[in-house]
């Protein structure tokens, strides 16, 4: 996975993400979900094990600003 690629894929999970839409966690999750599946899917084969860990933590750390921001 390249870096521009990695970017495009964090630019896309920021869009869904943004913590000024009104949208439930669930089709936030959803949206996520579709999303991260289709890039899985594109990379299957490459060596990105380390790459989708990193953005894991990334994306874990905006759901959570995310729901904060939902609560309040």
């Amino acid at each position: 996975m390249s870096k521009l690629s990695e970017q495009r894929l964090k630019d896309q999970l920021k869009t869904i993400t943004q913590r000024k839409q009104g949208v439930s966690l669930e089709q936030l999750l959803e949206e996520l979900k579709v999303g991260l599946q289709d890039w899985i899917q594109y990379f299957r084969l490459a060596q990105i094990k380390s790459k989708l860990i990193a953005i894991e933590g990334w994306l874990r750390k905006r759901l959570k600003c995310f729901r904060l921001k939902q609560c309040k």
